[in-house]
């Protein structure tokens, strides 16, 4: 286990041949691929393919530009291929690859960057004349507007935007209903949902 959370070893890629001693060895120490990464509300998950012959892992990271890498954990190849960066903040870019280190102690070279944004949540929200707004959310790249006839559940997306205003449907508007928006931003992966923002109330 890590952190918490149950590591399943990944399977093996890679090609290997046998040296003079008949140990297995990489023909060539092979980068790895680029990892994937997901967000859960407190830590970014990274995962990487597991490599053949591979000793452990060198995970780098960088703040906002891929030109500031630095040394993140390293992670032995028997513990998995899985690391939890549990220090990230919402609406900061951050960049992630991988290196393997062999049992030869030589290393491969980095893999591919992957990047994750996981937006801050919307705030000062205000209902004024048929019109939604909002603050813009660091990190965002869109949002989805959400209502529901109670404060704390039932939600149902009303639309998206890619800016900070959304126009409330007519068949709304004279109703009692709350509002909420949530965020997106964009990752190697695709989507990343922010948190939702606090709702308001209209009735107009």
């Amino acid at each position: 286990t890590f952190g918490g959370h149950e590591i399943t070893p990944a399977p093996t890629t890679g090609t290997n041949s046998k040296n003079e001693q008949g140990n297995n060895t990489e023909t060539v120490n092979t980068k790895p691929t680029k990892p994937t990464i997901t967000a859960s509300s407190s830590y970014y998950k990274i995962v990487w393919d597991n490599l053949l012959n591979a000793e452990e892992y060198i995970i780098y990271k960088a703040k906002n530009s891929k030109d500031n890498y630095k040394k993140l954990a390293t992670v032995k190849a028997a513990d998995g291929t899985t690391y939890y960066d549990k220090n990230v903040s919402d609406g900061v870019k951050y960049f992630y690859r991988v290196k393997a280190v062999y049992n030869n102690r030589t290393e491969s070279g980095y893999s591919e960057s992957a990047y994750i944004t996981r937006p801050a949540a919307a705030k000062k929200l205000k209902y004024s004349n048929g019109k939604l707004t909002w603050k813009k959310a660091k990190g965002a790249s869109k949002y989805y507007i959400y209502y529901s006839k109670k404060k704390s559940s039932g939600y149902k997306k009303l639309g998206t935007s890619s800016g900070t205003s959304k126009t409330v449907p007519k068949k709304y508007r004279g109703k009692k209903i709350y509002l909420k928006v949530r965020a997106l931003g964009t990752s190697s992966n695709g989507t990343v949902y922010g948190r939702y923002s606090s709702a308001v109330k209209i009735r107009s």
